[in-house]
């Protein structure tokens, strides 16, 4: 467990600032850079609303283990915007 809550914490402090960077880039070249932004932290913002919630209902089901394994699919999913704009990933820039 402890070893996903720590890939849970360091997905996340990739993913979170690459994350901004990708909608930053992508929305200035659209031209609506604010509406990239605002939608972005919109999202995280309702995550971080939504996740206690969804934890709690998973807790009072019986068990905790569940929250770490699906904290730690989202954590890799999360990943996919770092791999796609590495270096020879498909950046079109």
């Amino acid at each position: 467990i402890l070893a996903i809550n720590l890939a849970v914490g360091v997905a996340g402090g990739i993913a979170a600032p690459t994350l901004q960077a990708v909608v930053t880039t992508e929305g200035r070249s659209a031209k609506i850079m604010g509406t990239f932004m605002g939608a972005l932290f919109s999202a995280q913002s309702l995550g971080m609303f939504v996740g206690p919630i969804f934890a709690g209902m998973l807790f009072q089901s019986g068990s905790f283990l569940p929250l770490f394994w699906i904290s730690g699919a989202l954590s890799l999913l999360s990943l996919w915007p770092i791999l796609a704009y590495l270096p020879g990933g498909r950046n079109k820039e």
